[in-house]
């Protein structure tokens, strides 16, 4: 399929990102907040998608001045790379390639380092390995492994935990990386809105506290544990109402069963918008089981939410620091409880919180996470040293005319 393009312009660096989908999500919607504000002046951003129809952000990139490039065969790597190396050829050449796609990265950037693009960004943002352990997952994580560090010239994280899980596992030797925090708009959380309005045209009740979980509806995401959280709490008679929100995810028509059964869950599928959500309700948790940074519990905090979340050291860096009091251990489900039942029942706890939340999300605005971005981006392009003792006029360049590089990309 031909790749969706915006009105060209002038000379420009130019950026292609990889990423799994244009779904809502924490990374997909912090790099739409990226691409819609960064000087269009200064950086094309072109989006590199397996996906090959519109997806719910689509509209979104292409008004950001977008292309959209679609290419398939993401479980077929020599296909992958086919379609790619076509695509290059029809829209580079590029400045940089900057992935999002996990270990998969490992081919992205190989293909790009096939193709010379002298910038190459793993970009890792889970901390582990969400897909089940196989001997088959072993080998596959090893050849990644190994391309990434053949074939990476900069390593992002959106944490410090995240940062320091992908140096250990990928075994980078000499790139110590960056943390580019994800973000939220917080202009997004200064509006007022009706509380009642709001859960009337969501069809939530208005009589109980609202407790609210932002999330795919996957397993890791880990909505299990408040489907028996909320039976467990609503079981002598309902003591609050349970709103979960998602928009895509392997778990959605199970969830949707299981939910259509209970009277203290709703499901809200595919909101444009969460912000009235979030403003509208009382209590924010968060069970999940792995997270890369935790980016639903900034959106909470700064929407005044009290946030219970799973002990996690990458959520942990999202929270203020009386909210990583509220934390339980994963799966704890007596430990969420408990601090669940003393939030709803302090009315000044909630007040402090709320106020604690608000003031700690300043320091992740979407301003501050695109200077990060475009430094990290001005650095490589000036030649910053990427290897310890390679430096060049333009970055990667005097690492490729040293290498030969085949057209096995996996090697």
């Amino acid at each position: 399929m031909p790749a969706t393009r915006p009105n060209e312009s002038s000379r420009r660096v130019k950026v292609l990102t990889a990423i799994g989908s244009l779904n809502r999500g924490g990374a997909e919607t912090w790099l739409l907040n990226m691409v819609s504000r960064i000087d269009k002046r200064r950086f094309q951003m072109d989006v590199l998608v397996d996906s090959d129809g519109p997806e719910a952000y689509t509209q979104a990139f292409l008004k950001a001045g977008c292309r959209i490039l679609h290419c398939p065969g993401y479980r077929r790597p020599w296909q992958y790379f086919a379609n790619l190396r076509r695509l290059y050829a029809e829209h580079g050449p590029y400045d940089i390639l900057h992935s999002h796609v996990h270990y998969y990265s490992g081919v992205v950037l190989a293909s790009g380092r096939w193709m010379n693009i002298p910038v190459r960004i793993a970009h890792m943002h889970p901390a582990v390995d969400l897909k089940p352990s196989s001997w088959k997952r072993t080998i596959y994580r090893e050849l990644m492994f190994a391309s990434l560090r053949r074939n990476t010239t900069h390593l992002l994280a959106p944490s410090q935990t995240s940062l320091h899980a992908a140096i250990k596992q990928v075994r980078y030797s000499t790139l110590p990386g960056k943390i580019v925090y994800n973000s939220i708009d917080l202009a997004d959380y200064e509006k007022q809105v009706n509380r009642d309005e709001v859960r009337r045209r969501l069809g939530l009740p208005l009589d109980v506290p609202l407790i609210t979980y932002v999330a795919r509806f996957c397993g890791h995401k880990n909505h299990e544990q408040l489907l028996r959280v909320a039976g467990r709490l609503n079981s002598g008679g309902t003591v609050a109402h349970f709103a979960f929100a998602g928009s895509h995810g392997e778990q959605l028509e199970p969830l949707k069963e299981r939910c259509s059964l209970r009277a203290d869950i709703s499901m809200l599928i595919g909101l444009e918008d969460i912000t009235d959500l979030l403003m509208a309700s009382d209590v924010f948790v968060f069970p999940s089981l792995e997270e890369g940074f935790g980016i639903v519990a900034l959106e909470a905090q700064a929407a005044g939410l009290p946030v219970i979340a799973s002990a996690f050291e990458t959520i942990r860096e999202a929270c203020a620091p009386s909210h990583r009091e509220l934390m339980f251990a994963p799966n704890n489900d007596e430990a969420c409880l408990s601090q669940l039942r003393r939030i709803l029942e302090s009315t000044g706890l909630r007040e402090r919180l709320s106020m604690d939340g608000r003031r700690w999300v300043k320091g992740f605005s979407v301003e501050a996470s695109l200077s990060s971005l475009v430094e990290v981006y001005e650095s490589a392009l000036a030649g910053d040293t990427v290897r310890s003792g390679e430096r060049s006029d333009r970055a990667g360049e005097g690492f490729l005319r040293r290498s030969s590089y085949g057209s096995s990309f996996l090697r």
